[in-house]
């Protein structure tokens, strides 16, 4: 008889035991997927921030196209993006690498 009892007891601890170390992986678990949700929902107002953006960028290179680009951003475009030059100028070119 005493040895049934020390059996439920111990079988009474191994379930509570188990059932605490569920609950601690559980609460863990939900810190981990709240931390995240918060890092994504970052990462969304980011994105988001970098949308509008670009759409007020889109929204004032299609006004230049709708209205005509002027002869000077047209310049200034060919000089940065193309490395255009005038026959006028005169160009550097740094070779020492610093």
């Amino acid at each position: 008889m005493a040895t049934k009892r020390k059996a439920k007891g111990i079988k009474a601890i191994v379930v509570a035991v188990a059932l605490l170390v569920f609950t601690v992986y559980v609460v863990i678990s939900l810190i981990v997927i709240g931390n995240d949700i918060k890092e994504k929902h970052q990462e969304t107002l980011e994105l988001q921030a970098q949308i509008v953006d670009t759409k007020t960028i889109n929204k004032e290179l299609q006004e230049l196209i709708d209205n005509g680009a002027d002869a000077e951003y047209i310049i200034k475009v060919a000089k940065e993006k193309l490395g255009l030059i005038s026959p006028d100028e005169r160009v550097y070119v740094d070779i020492s690498g610093n």
